[in-house]
């Protein structure tokens, strides 16, 4: 999972109930963790955004969070996917390839290295992780509706026209 695929599970405060519902573990690089800081706030009084910290202490106590360093392993694929990322959005990359784990990302340029070099690499969205949820859940969709504009505040998330699911988000957000 990239570091902007959990700061979105997490806009949703339902990251726990989502883990929880799909029966996974949030596995995250140490370097993408470092960045997993803030999520956007309400408004202070003149109007201007604000910044809330965030909180992974339910992840992490109930041990839904699991982050992993890169060692040799790791070596090949990390060159590989950094000729093309960041060093964290490879990081991120190297690990779905050499685990192999799914790899839980909104970030197009970072789908489409992981496609192009890794093709054997399951590519995952934040909205499909949180459409399964709320399927499996059985959420209402006034409920649901709730967790999706959480995501569009705090995760401030709109995501890519491919991405799957993207237009059943705005259709959702619209109340439709």
């Amino acid at each position: 999972m990239d570091a902007c695929a959990l700061l979105n599970l997490t806009a949703t405060g339902e990251e726990v109930r989502i883990a929880e519902a799909l029966g996974l573990h949030f596995l995250v690089g140490v370097r993408a963790l470092g960045e997993v800081i803030y999520h956007v706030g309400p408004e202070d009084d003149e109007g201007a955004p604000t910044r809330e910290p965030v909180d992974l202490s339910e992840v992490e106590a109930k041990a839904l969070l699991v982050t992993r360093s890169l060692g040799e392993e790791f070596d090949e694929a990390f060159v590989r996917a950094a000729e093309q990322l960041t060093d964290i959005d490879a990081e991120s990359v190297a690990i779905a390839a050499t685990l192999p784990c799914p790899l839980v990302s909104d970030d197009a340029k970072v789908r489409k290295v992981a496609r192009m070099v890794f093709p054997e690499v399951e590519l995952l969205s934040t909205l499909e992780l949180v459409h399964d949820a709320i399927a499996l859940l059985e959420l209402p969709p006034d409920q649901a509706r709730d967790w999706l504009r959480r995501l569009r505040r705090r995760g401030n998330f709109a995501p890519p026209r491919r991405l799957p699911l993207a237009e059943w988000y705005r259709d959702m957000l619209r109340g439709e």
